[in-house]
């Protein structure tokens, strides 16, 4: 998925303020109000960067979100825990490379993480350009529909901002409707996409 321009990520910060998320910088503490009416819940979640205890929990997610986006039609084919082992260790990877300029944020309410969001740069062979790139949103399915994985989001986004990237991307499951949704808010363009089919043993 690409682009989006840096003022229209700015933009949306601004209309996220307008639908009742809050996102106090001085402290990097967010208050979501969910809904007007008396009974409405207050969550306050402080974004800050990964710690090394916070990996039993992004592990946990990274399983998770890499089992669901293996299409259905591959699933039968691969072993799970093979797959979980790979995954842990491309993010492995991801951090101890500098090229890729690795970081990954975590979203925390009563000092324990509820979600998390990685991004790092990639490269547009086609063009040369580097691409500041999503890559990894996760949040502990508790504390899902409460705001946290758009607040992650577009906290991502203003890092990448800061940086200097005027475009940035990710790649998103077919499956995964609700990143799809998140990303059409914000203006993502459908880039390259990948389509897979099953091929029957006996066919020529």
């Amino acid at each position: 998925m690409c682009a989006i321009l840096s003022n229209q990520a700015r933009a949306w910060n601004h209309k996220s303020n307008m639908h009742g998320l809050r996102f106090t910088q001085g402290s990097e503490l967010m208050e979501q109000t969910t809904g007007n009416t008396p009974n409405s819940i207050k969550l306050d979640i402080l974004i800050r960067e990964m710690k090394e205890s916070d990996m039993p929990f992004i592990h946990n997610g990274l399983k998770e979100t890499n089992w669901q986006d293996v299409p259905d039609c591959q699933k039968q084919l691969a072993n799970r825990a093979e797959c979980d082992k790979r995954v842990i260790e491309d993010f492995n990877f991801f951090l101890k490379t500098e090229r890729y300029k690795f970081r990954v944020f975590v979203a925390e309410m009563d000092n324990a993480p509820v979600g998390y969001i990685s991004i790092g740069e990639l490269s547009n062979q086609l063009i040369g350009l580097p691409i500041g790139s999503l890559l990894d949103l996760w949040v502990d399915p508790e504390f899902r529909n409460k705001g946290i994985g758009n607040e992650l989001f577009d906290h991502a986004m203003n890092e990448l901002i800061d940086n200097g990237y005027t475009h940035f991307g990710g790649l998103v499951s077919a499956s995964n409707k609700a990143s799809f949704h998140m990303c059409e808010k914000r203006d993502f363009l459908p880039g390259h996409i990948s389509l897979y089919k099953q091929i029957d043993g006996e066919s020529k």
